[in-house]
């Protein structure tokens, strides 16, 4: 690690959020999912084969990624669930 970096712990500089599930109350949205399988060896987003998956509208509106936002993804999802 470069001398001039600083140490801190990922709390102190971003915040967390709970994947997406379709929930209980309408109106719902369907929204993209970004999967492992959709990047390239070589880093790259493929958008050829992006997952959709109908979500509370409600929770949508509070993750909705801005320029610069990092997406982490972890999955045990199947056919039916992306």
């Amino acid at each position: 690690m470069k001398t001039d970096w600083q140490t801190k712990k990922l709390s102190e500089v971003c915040d967390f959020y709970n994947g997406l599930w379709k929930g209980k109350n309408p109106p719902y949205i369907k929204v993209g999912v970004i999967r492992n399988t959709n990047f390239t060896r070589e880093g790259n987003l493929d958008d050829s084969d992006i997952a959709y998956l109908e979500v509370e509208k409600k929770q949508f509106e509070n993750r909705k990624l801005i320029y610069g936002d990092i997406i982490l993804e972890k999955s045990g999802g199947g056919p039916k669930q992306p």
